[in-house]
Order: structure tokens, then C-alpha cells, then sequence
């Protein structure tokens, strides 16, 4: 599993979802089971875990005294444009975690989060685009 700390949040790269589950060491995470994790034939088309944002499962009292952490799964990256459709998902979850929920007051900066973090994740190659869709190209 790696690893990134990030300011707000812990950011989570494995290569399955029973990664999840070891890295927090526990049978059962949100509502979601390690055997059902171990059972499920994982591929880049399908994973019992494609991406995950959540309170760290120790924060029982949703405080944010632990760090909230976006989980993402290798076995769903493409290296396409869906893995950064797949981050900016969990990463919208997390910035509506972190924010108390998305109103017109906070959406552009929530927004603008998201596309720094994208940007942070992609230039330092934690995620990156190795081909556009056929569809794209003419």
C-alpha cells in the first residue's frame, strides 16, 4: 500500500481492495467484508473496490481527529482518462467530508480543491494518463 500524506486528508494506493483491509488491519470497513474482498475476481474492468473516501474507522464520533483517507485500487487503473474520472469521484466525496457537505458558498473553492489535488497527484506520477481513448483521437 502507498502512502501520501496529504494536509487534510491520507491518500491510499493499493493494488486490491483487501489492501484496504490490512492497511487498517480489521475484517470490516464501512459496512464492506475482507471475505467478500478476498472472494471477489478483481480486473480493471471491476473491483469489489474501485475507490473509497471515509472517516478513518477509528473516528467513531466523525470529528476528524484521525485523518479521513482516500482509498483508490491499481487493479481499476487504465492509465486513461477514467482513472482521473475515478479520482476526481473520491475526491469529491472527500472534499464534501472535509467541508461539511457542498453549498453555494464553498463550491468553487471545493472545486478548485479538487483540481489542485488532481494536479498534485498526477505531476508527482502517484496517477498518471498514459493514452487517451481511441474515441478522442482523429
Amino acid at each position: 500500500m502507498e502512502k501520501i500524506n496529504r494536509k487534510s486528508y491520507v491518500l491510499l494506493i493499493g493494488n486490491s481492495s483487501v489492501e484496504l483491509f490490512d492497511y487498517f488491519m480489521t475484517d470490516e470497513l464501512h459496512g464492506l467484508t475482507r471475505m467478500e474482498a478476498e472472494a471477489y475476481v478483481e480486473s480493471k474492468d471491476d473491483a469489489y473496490i474501485a475507490g473509497m473516501a471515509n472517516y478513518h474507522p477509528m473516528d467513531k464520533n466523525l470529528s476528524l481527529l484521525f485523518k479521513p483517507y482516500v482509498f483508490i485500487n491499481r487493479k481499476r487503473l487504465k492509465g486513461t482518462y477514467e482513472d482521473i474520472a475515478t479520482l476526481n469521484h473520491e475526491l469529491l466525496h472527500m472534499a464534501r467530508l472535509l467541508a461539511g457537505g457542498i453549498n453555494d458558498n464553498n463550491e468553487e473553492a471545493i472545486v478548485t480543491w479538487i483540481e489542485k489535488e488532481i494536479k498534485y497527484i498526477v505531476d508527482n506520477g502517484i496517477i498518471g494518463i498514459l493514452q487517451q481513448p481511441s474515441s478522442y483521437l482523429m
